[in-house]
């Protein structure tokens, strides 16, 4: 994230791994290191060590990201960028004010013409999504060519994905026993625990995508993974 070297340490053992050893300098913890590792990786051409780094290069600035959600630590970071937008399911709150760039968007459904963006970003946001595939392919509709659609979820280490939830007729029908996550909205349901069949979706979608296991064992281990696809 920031590229001080030294040792991290896990602190809270309380805590998965993936929301553990934050870094001394700026406090960004592993699995928010991963993410962005994943986007140093995929934008930096082997020059760039970290995303400070990264943000510094005039062509990587000069991009229309798209970021979905409202927190996170990469959020603070590229938030500063001139074509920096975000998106959300809907409001924290009826009293609101919406910020400037901000828009309340349906992954399934989003409102953005062809072509909008070069790269789309999420963090642990997929799984709440009821129909992924859709999100896949609005995604790649949104993307313009070779653009880049980067996100982390929790992942079932071996296995495909299990669907715990759809939603019918706009009702929400559940499979197994409801699993939900914390998020700024307050709980979020989860419809999906994503296995390795994630990549073969993407493909299918149009893009080319590869799983980016930064740490090794460690993030397996916290079944944290983050996805890079390009369109």
């Amino acid at each position: 994230m920031c590229g001080w070297v030294g040792v991290f340490e896990r602190g809270d053992f309380g805590r998965p791994p993936g929301a553990s050893f934050p870094c001394e300098q700026c406090g960004a913890r592993l699995r928010y290191r991963d993410e962005a590792t994943a986007v140093v990786e995929h934008f930096g051409d082997g020059e760039a060590t970290c995303l400070m780094e990264l943000l510094e290069r005039p062509d990587f600035a000069a991009l229309t990201v798209l970021y979905v959600g409202v927190s996170g630590p990469l959020r603070g970071r590229l938030r500063a960028l001139p074509n920096f937008f975000e998106c959300t399911l809907e409001p924290p709150d009826n009293n609101s004010a919406k910020p400037k760039r901000r828009s309340y968007q349906d992954l399934q459904a989003l409102g953005f013409a062809p072509a909008s963006f070069d790269w789309i970003f999420s963090s642990h946001v997929m799984e709440h999504v009821p129909d992924p595939d859709r999100a896949f392919a609005e995604a790649h509709r949104v993307l313009r060519p070779g653009g880049a659609l980067v996100f982390s979820v929790p992942m079932v280490p071996s296995g495909d994905t299990v669907v715990r939830g759809e939603v019918s007729d706009g009702a929400v029908v559940h499979h197994l026993d409801p699993k939900y996550h914390r998020s700024p909205q307050g709980r979020s349901l989860v419809f999906n625990d994503f296995g390795e069949d994630v990549a073969d979706r993407l493909h299918e979608h149009g893009f080319e995508a590869s799983v980016r296991r930064p740490t090794g064992p460690l993030m397996t281990y916290s079944n944290a993974i983050v996805f890079a696809a390009r369109r």
